[in-house]
């Protein structure tokens, strides 16, 4: 081997596998500080990105899973209205039959009403009750998101406990020829209008004019100016008359009521005018249908509970999958850490001895 002074070839290679070995222990230095193994995008380019997705499916899962606990208080929220809600129409059913005891005078009567009038103001009350500012009744379903991107929801029914729509029940009692409305007869809104004793006479004497000739027959009108008869007969636009009119026969005296679409039973108890006009029969249909909410309540809950179940354990996965990509081993880094930091000391060792090498020129020439 020659003895040159100008190249050192030794401390050369010495000095690139010190610097070779300084860069991946400080890499593992910054894996092991940080927890990650993909330090910059130049670790894992591939797996930076896929790692990336799982990280954000794995947080609107928890989003999602939020939302779901959120329609559940709401949910929760509605029953406990909805359970209060019974306990008033219980004792409005109470109320009723005491009235009905034929020893209580006019003046105990009179009690019994000013309570139930306190219990009817209750029931409107629970029926504008809100949740968050959003109504806990009304007529319109609730979408409740199931997955992180999504693509499933569950629908949780509406609940109209009080009834909307075409505004109050109507009564038309038309007893003598000529007895009509002098209209248009246009409702707030949709509803049924059904003939209840005797015949009743739609029209204006021309051509657009129908007769309801049995108890029974219907005009449904949909609350935008349609009005469908049960005989087939259709109209659209208001009526000029509804009623009698004068050159008709007894035949077609009679009454009919006009109801709105959208009342509940739990809606007629609220608005009906004193407790002796209220039916048991109304009373206990509206018991009915609370039980039925509660029901049906009761089965979304149960529903979303098991959706968000599943949204915890597809959350888990995901975040596993993204721990195998990016979270460091701990114990074979540190592995790693001391098998650098060995080469690093050996290489300087190297380099200083590779350094020394060159010396042993300036002996010769001595």
């Amino acid at each position: 081997m020659s003895v040159v002074i100008n190249t050192n070839y030794a401390a050369t290679v010495a000095s690139n596998n010190l610097a070779a070995s300084s860069r991946m222990l400080q890499k593992s230095l910054n894996r092991l500080s940080s927890g990650s193994k993909i330090v910059s995008p130049a670790d894992d380019a591939g797996g930076l990105a896929v790692a990336m997705k799982l990280s954000a499916a794995a947080v609107r899962q928890g989003a999602t899973r939020n939302n779901i606990a959120n329609a559940v208080s709401f949910l929760q929220t509605q029953d406990g209205v909805l359970g209060a809600t019974g306990k008033i129409l219980n004792r409005i059913g109470e109320l009723k039959v005491l009235q009905g005891d034929v020893t209580k005078s006019t003046s105990d009567k009179a009690n019994y009403q000013a309570e139930f009038a306190a219990l009817q103001a209750q029931l409107t009350a629970n029926g504008a009750e809100k949740f968050n500012g959003v109504g806990l009744f009304g007529s319109t379903d609730l979408g409740v998101a199931t997955t992180e991107d999504g693509s499933a929801t569950t629908t949780v029914s509406a609940v109209d406990l009080l009834g909307t729509g075409g505004g109050a029940v109507t009564n038309f009692n038309f007893t003598t020829p000529g007895s009509t409305i002098t209209v248009p007869f246009t409702p707030s809104g949709p509803g049924t209008f059904t003939v209840t004793s005797g015949g009743i006479y739609f029209g204006d004497g021309g051509t657009n004019s129908v007769w309801m000739d049995n108890v029974g027959d219907t005009a449904i009108y949909d609350g935008a100016g349609n009005w469908t008869f049960s005989n087939g007969y259709t109209q659209t636009g208001s009526f000029a008359t509804v009623g009698v009119e004068g050159s008709m026969n007894t035949n077609f005296l009679g009454a009919g009521t006009f109801t709105p679409t959208g009342t509940s039973n739990v809606g007629d108890v609220a608005s009906a005018a004193d407790l002796s006009s209220l039916s048991l029969g109304s009373i206990t249909s509206a018991i009915s249908d609370v039980a039925t909410y509660r029901a049906q309540n009761g089965a979304s809950q149960s529903r979303l509970g098991f959706a968000s179940e599943l949204l915890a354990v597809n959350q888990a996965n995901l975040e596993a999958a993204t721990s195998r990509i990016t979270d460091v081993d701990v114990a074979q880094e540190s592995t790693a850490l001391a098998r650098y930091n060995i080469l690093v000391q050996a290489g300087t060792a190297m380099l200083s001895q590779a350094n020394q090498s060159a010396q042993s020129a300036l002996k010769l020439l001595g």
